[in-house]
């Protein structure tokens, strides 16, 4: 792009046409993404979703000058919908919850979006390929399996055999699977259920054949009946299971790992921060999320030998483990 003339050719014949339109518009461009800011879509107004827009929103402000904390809009899908007008007066997008995601990505959005507090496979059926530069992402509500794994190791050390029952959709997680065998010095025994009629008869079948149970998130294999029989039947048999909420802890599970709504939101404003402003900005892969929390059921962990740690130390122990793979 040619060069603006000093000020002296300014005087004798003004300035280059070519070259200071071309700088006023990518000005132009520039201050337009930033003003535009980040628009926040949430499923509805619910606690869950609250929490994690008020975190969000004051990470975003701690996170970033004064002179340069971004605009954001909230949407709540209980109050309105979200319209392609809104994606096009903001320079990227964050969604909050599966209806949410759903509902921004049928708008065909031109610009990035993070997709937060949604499970993987729902992710994977609405992201879209974007070449070299991630023009979609996710924080995953999912853990990973190895940190759920992690959790096992350090509360049941003497369990050497780990099922793990999936469905339709957790099925897809094979290939996580396949990578924890590789890493992990215990037998992972997997079954499968592919209908509603075969979850008793995979459930009894695994069950007889390991020493723990690591539950994974399907909607047909651990809807909220399902998953009160498994674990029922799990401590019938005195296995531990580790969940992936405090929910599970709650109904009888010895364990979980999980990550809050201001977890997720924290993480989520760090990626913002580094693209905010940018009109072609490149998201990093989606993937699970960085920061997490434990939750131990005492009496369930205590009755069937588990190891008795504190919550907080359990999470550095495990972040440990995590930094050292």
């Amino acid at each position: 792009m040619a060069a603006c003339p000093n000020k002296d050719e300014t005087a004798r014949g003004g300035c280059l046409a070519t070259g200071c339109l071309g700088l006023l518009l990518l000005l132009t461009c520039l201050q337009y993404a930033q003003a535009a800011g980040i628009l926040v879509v949430a499923s509805s107004g619910a606690d869950l979703y609250s929490r994690f827009i008020v975190t969000f929103t004051e990470s975003l402000t701690t996170g970033s000058p004064a002179s340069d904390t971004p605009k954001v809009t909230v949407i709540y899908l209980d109050e309105r919908e979200v319209t392609g007008d809104d994606l096009a007066a903001s320079s990227v997008a964050v969604t909050v919850g599966t209806h949410a995601a759903r509902s921004v990505s049928a708008l065909d959005p031109d610009i990035p979006v993070l997709y937060t507090i949604i499970p993987e496979s729902v992710y994977r059926a609405l992201a879209s390929s974007t070449g070299t530069c991630t023009r979609q992402s996710a924080i995953f509500l999912d853990q990973p399996l190895a940190r759920q794994a992690a959790l096992a190791q350090v509360l049941f050390p003497a369990a050497m055999r780990y099922g793990l029952l999936l469905g339709p959709t957790s099925s897809e997680r094979q290939p996580e699977i396949d990578a924890l065998r590789k890493v992990i010095d215990r037998k992972l025994v997997v079954n499968s259920a592919g209908y509603e009629a075969d979850i008793a008869k995979a459930t009894n079948g695994l069950l007889y054949r390991v020493d723990l149970l690591l539950a994974v998130n399907d909607p047909l294999v651990l809807n909220r009946e399902n998953a009160k029989w498994l674990l029922y039947s799990a401590y019938q048999r005195r296995l531990p299971v580790i969940g992936f909420s405090r929910a599970y802890v709650n109904a009888g599970a010895a364990g979980a790992v999980f990550s809050e709504p201001e977890q997720m939101a924290r993480q989520a404003a760090e990626i913002l921060l580094h693209v905010n402003g940018k009109a072609a900005a490149c998201l990093p892969a989606a993937g699970f999320p960085v920061y997490f929390s434990v939750a131990i059921n005492q009496s369930v962990c205590s009755s069937l030998g588990g190891a008795i740690c504190s919550e907080d130390t359990l999470v550095e122990v495990i972040t440990g483990m995590e930094d050292h793979e």
